[in-house]
């Protein structure tokens, strides 16, 4: 069988800025926009298809944490390994130009799963109001910001659900509170999460926005321990797959939200001793270069799993990133000019 694949390889931040002139037809939208547009007319030819038609697309969102734009072999990086992302880029489409709103964790996600840019819904910023996030005496303040999705926003998930998707959630959400008060719901917490949000399933998805370890026992609320070290991002490709095979008799849209590259920076044994010796401009800490490449294998992992299944040719797999590195200390790798969370600021990729 001929394998199709339609992909959409988003290689920096959550909001397009497209410029005319250069390789590819460039628009005028930011690529969450364009995501929900596409999808949501999925949706809508779903709900009016007509008997014999072809079925809609099944849809995989995938999304990593704070991987930097020069994080991957296809973007130049010949120390780090990454066949299955660099397939991706390859076969797809690559959108490289790319100008951020809110170039953090939960306004990503937020305007991803919505389609409404970050001020829109008022969610500006990666972690709580408090002094620890923007002390006092700095030039710049940011102004007060939700932590959480509110219920009355629609989502994609909740779309395509009543058109007929099958909906599920692995990884990362940040978007169900940082500062959750106890005996307050409305602040955040498990009313939040994916599942009050359109999902079927929800595995990892919590109010966390790094994983207290990655390594089984992860302490994340909503996985369940299974096996002592079992490392974070491949139970999540275990939990993504085992779903796909029990949801694949109607179009799937499976959200796999890596917590992967986030901090703390733990690899599996092997892959760190494999990036001992490369560091140097491209990687400065092998830990982190095996962070990558352990992504990279579990989304290799589910992209084999949808041409088992039988359903590659008519599946869509989007893969964009929430932010580039460089927030926490030491940074892993230099990326100017697609430097991190600060441009040029205190924490940049340097």
């Amino acid at each position: 069988m001929s394998v199709r694949w339609a992909n959409a390889i988003c290689l920096a931040r959550s909001v397009w800025s497209k410029k005319p002139g250069g390789n590819g037809v460039r628009h005028g939208w930011n690529n969450a926009t364009a995501i929900l547009s596409f999808v949501a007319l999925c949706g809508v030819s779903m709900a009016s298809n007509a008997s014999g038609s072809p079925p809609p697309p099944n849809v995989l969102l995938i999304m990593t944490d704070d991987m930097g734009w020069s994080d991957l072999h296809c973007q130049g990086n010949a120390k780090l390994h990454t066949p299955n992302f660099d397939a991706l880029a390859r076969q797809g489409v690559r959108f490289t130009d790319a100008y951020a709103a809110a170039p953090v964790c939960s306004p990503t996600r937020a305007a991803v799963i919505t389609g409404l840019a970050p001020a829109r819904l008022n969610i500006t910023q990666h972690g709580a109001d408090g002094p620890q996030f923007w002390p006092e005496g700095r030039a710049i303040q940011p102004p007060p910001a939700d932590h959480i999705l509110k219920h009355e926003t629609v989502t994609l998930a909740e779309r395509l659900h009543s058109a007929g998707y099958h909906t599920g959630f692995f990884g990362k959400w940040h978007l169900s509170g940082t500062r959750v008060r106890k005996n307050d719901p409305s602040t955040g917490g498990a009313g939040f999460y994916p599942d009050r949000h359109g999902f079927e399933i929800n595995v990892g998805g919590c109010g966390f926005g790094g994983p207290p370890t990655y390594f089984d026992p992860f302490r994340i609320p909503t996985i369940k321990p299974r096996k002592d070290g079992e490392y974070l991002t491949d139970r999540l490709a275990d939990e993504a797959i085992a779903w796909m095979r029990l949801s694949k008799d109607r179009p799937m849209f499976v959200c796999l939200w890596t917590y992967n590259p986030h901090y703390p920076f733990e690899a599996p044994e092997d892959l760190v001793e494999k990036y001992k010796g490369r560091e140097g401009r491209g990687l400065k800490n092998p830990i982190y270069g095996g962070q990558i490449e352990a992504t990279d294998r579990a989304v290799g992992r589910v992209l084999d799993e949808v041409k088992r299944l039988g359903i590659a040719d008519r599946t869509v797999v989007i893969l964009p990133v929430t932010t580039g590195d460089g927030l926490v200390p030491p940074t892993t790798t230099r990326c100017d000019p697609a430097r991190g969370i600060f441009l040029k600021g205190e924490y940049a990729c340097r």
